[in-house]
């Protein structure tokens, strides 16, 4: 008779240890990301003749290429659904040889376009207006411009770039190019998103991939970045734990009587 009850204690013990498993591989550090291999799904898309006032025309972007490409001069903005404030974001961000033109993302916004509403946003943007530089700048109501960083590489701006932002629960950025940190700012006044955006102003040409937003930290500067948001309990694994000791407890006793 004990054989028998070590053969379900084992395999009770075998079935919890494996749910625990699944649980703790099921719990992803990637909150959503996009490479348009196929298409725009989970995309909308519209633009402005002039990006702080309207009239409201169609967006015009194209995934030819498997990448989003701007298609005219228009302030143009394609919008993915994305309410993350922690962790980071990467893509890629191609800057065409072009006067006059913006183009960024706009990582944490609440969409409200043109900027003459009541916008609030964090981005980085590539411009060529004036010196040709990337801009890491806020913005919070009408007219309400809260920041405004730039970075002049050594470089032409003109081409592929590959940009990581983190963000900690403090509201600490790092902000990276081309894998080299660049520079660091500390900013609550935007705390909310509800959308992660492309957007392109007077840049036909310009193009974006590789996007990948999650809720951790997973780059760090040189000497070092605040750890992320230590993870909730995780209850699940908590109680998977307690039912092991439970299913041990009660074979030992059930052992002894017989």
């Amino acid at each position: 008779m004990k054989t028998q009850w070590l053969k379900v204690l084992s395999f009770l013990t075998m079935f919890v240890l494996c749910l625990s498993v699944f649980i703790a591989t099921a719990d992803a550090d990637t909150v959503w990301s996009e490479d348009f291999d196929t298409g725009m799904d989970g995309w909308t898309t519209t633009a402005f003749t002039s990006w702080d006032s309207g009239p409201v025309v169609a967006g015009n972007f194209s995934t030819d290429g498997n990448q989003l490409t701007v298609l005219d001069n228009d302030a143009n903005y394609a919008r993915h659904e994305s309410t993350n404030v922690v962790g980071t974001w990467s893509f890629d961000m191609y800057v065409p040889n072009t006067p006059n033109g913006y183009i960024g993302v706009a990582f944490m916004s609440n969409g409200t376009r043109p900027l003459e509403f009541d916008t609030r946003f964090v981005s980085v943007e590539a411009t060529t207006v004036g010196q040709d530089r990337f801009n890491f700048w806020w913005m919070r109501g009408p007219n309400e411009w809260l920041g405004d960083i730039a970075y002049v590489p050594t470089e032409s701006i003109v081409g592929w770039h590959h940009i990581d932002i983190t963000r900690t629960s403090g509201g600490l950025f790092n902000v990276f190019f081309n894998g080299s940190f660049e520079f660091t700012t500390v900013t609550n006044d935007v705390t909310q998103s509800t959308y992660f955006e492309c957007f392109g102003v007077n840049a036909t040409g310009a193009a974006f991939d590789n996007i990948v937003v999650s809720d951790t930290i997973d780059i760090t500067t040189d000497t070092g970045t605040p750890p992320p948001t230590p993870p909730e309990i995780p209850y699940l694994l908590v109680t998977v734990g307690v039912g092991v000791v439970v299913v041990v407890l009660l074979a030992v006793v059930c052992l002894r009587r017989r």
